[in-house]
C-alpha cells in the first residue's frame, strides 16, 4: 500500500482529533480497510489512530469504533488486530498475552463486556459498558486505567497511587493502554465456578491520599467467559475452564510476584 496514502489519512485523522471531530473518524478508517484489508498495515493504522491520542480515543471514539470494528472484520480478526496492537504498543518489556477470550468483566453494579486479554501483569479489557453505571473515564497512561466505578474519584486516584509502585517494579516507563485495565496483585481470595464460567477473585489495597492518609480496600471483580457465536456448547463449556484454570494460576503466581 502507498504510505503517502496512509500518510495522508493519519493526517486527516489527527485535524479532525483536533477538531474533536470523532464521528468522521470511522469514515476514513472504513476507507482504509477497503484498500489494505485484514492486514497488518490496517491493525498498524488503527494502533497508529490511537496513539495519536489516546485520550481522544477512549474518551471520544471508541464507542464509534467498537460499533463498526466488527462491521469490518470477524470477532477472530479483531482479537488478532487488537492483539498487534496491543504487543506492538502498549505492553511492557516481559509481558506477555497468555490468552485473549470473549467475556464480561463487573464490579459492583458496573459491568463491561468485549474481548478480555490476560496478561503475566494484568488484565485488558477492549469493550462497551453494559450496565447502567458510569465509567471512569479513559485517561493517557496505563496507571490511569485500572478501576472501574462505582468508586469515587479521590479513590481512584489513590488506587493508581498504589498501581504506580506495584508498576514501578516493572518498569518506570508509562505505557499507554489499548483498553481498560484490571490489577492482578494484592490478592485475598479467589474462586472459579465451573459450572457458571466465571471466576470471582477479591484484591485489598492500601493506598495513600494526598495528605498522608493510608487506606485498605477491597475489590471484587468478577470475570465471565462468554460464548463465541456459533461456537459448539461442548467445546465452549472445555475451552472455558481451560481459561478459568489459566486465569486462576495466573493471578494467584502474579500476586505473589508483586507481595
Amino acid at each position: 500500500m502507498n504510505e503517502t496514502f496512509l500518510d495522508n489519512k493519519k493526517s486527516e485523522i489527527s485535524n479532525l482529533i483536533i477538531n474533536n471531530a470523532s464521528g468522521k473518524i470511522m469514515k476514513i478508517v472504513k476507507e482504509v480497510f477497503s484498500k489494505v484489508g485484514d492486514s497488518d498495515e490496517f491493525a498498524e493504522f488503527v494502533g497508529q489512530i490511537f496513539l495519536i491520542d489516546p485520550d481522544f480515543f477512549f474518551d471520544k471514539f471508541a464507542k464509534i469504533y467498537y460499533k463498526n470494528i466488527l462491521k469490518l472484520l470477524t470477532l477472530k480478526q479483531l482479537f488478532e488486530m487488537e492483539e498487534y496492537i496491543l504487543e506492538k504498543f502498549s505492553l511492557y518489556q516481559n509481558e506477555n498475552i497468555l490468552v485473549s477470550f470473549s467475556g464480561e468483566i463487573a464490579k459492583g453494579d458496573g459491568k463491561m463486556k468485549g474481548r478480555i486479554y490476560l496478561t503475566n501483569y494484568r488484565i485488558i479489557l477492549q469493550g462497551v459498558n453494559k450496565s447502567m453505571v458510569s465509567m471512569t473515564s479513559v485517561t493517557k497512561s496505563i496507571l490511569d486505567k485500572v478501576l472501574l466505578i462505582p468508586i469515587t474519584k479521590s479513590k481512584h486516584k489513590r488506587f493508581i497511587k498504589k498501581l504506580r509502585v506495584i508498576m514501578g517494579q516493572i518498569t518506570i516507563t508509562e505505557l499507554p493502554c489499548f483498553g481498560y485495565q484490571y490489577p492482578i496483585f494484592g490478592l485475598q481470595k479467589i474462586r472459579v465456578n465451573n459450572y457458571g464460567n466465571k471466576i470471582v477473585y477479591t484484591v485489598r489495597l492500601e493506598t495513600e491520599s494526598p495528605s498522608g492518609t493510608v487506606t485498605s480496600q477491597k475489590y471484587v471483580f468478577t470475570i465471565f467467559v462468554n460464548r463465541n457465536p456459533g461456537e459448539d456448547v461442548n467445546y465452549y463449556d472445555i475451552r472455558a475452564n481451560e481459561i478459568l484454570s489459566l486465569l486462576n494460576n495466573t493471578i494467584v503466581e502474579t500476586s505473589k510476584q508483586f507481595e
